[in-house]
């Protein structure tokens, strides 16, 4: 497991997991560029080969645990 912290107006791309908003508001988005609002409190889970990112919407670090399924580290 791991916890990423993503500064104001950063994103990342990460393989296949299930996240959890520790702190901080964003979104993940699609390879379509389509977003879906995220907030502490609120789990996403992303699928194997979905394409996707995380980018932090806010003015503080959006925090979040990752889980990795061990066959996908």
């Amino acid at each position: 497991m791991k916890i990423h912290i993503f500064c104001p107006e950063s994103g990342s791309e990460v393989k296949v997991h299930i996240i959890y908003i520790i702190e901080g508001t964003g979104a993940i988005v699609n390879e379509k560029g389509e977003e879906q609002p995220l907030k502490a409190g609120d789990f996403a889970l992303v699928m194997p080969d979905e394409k996707h990112q995380y980018r932090n919407k806010g003015d503080q670090p959006l925090k979040l645990i990752c889980g990795v399924p061990k066959e996908f580290e």
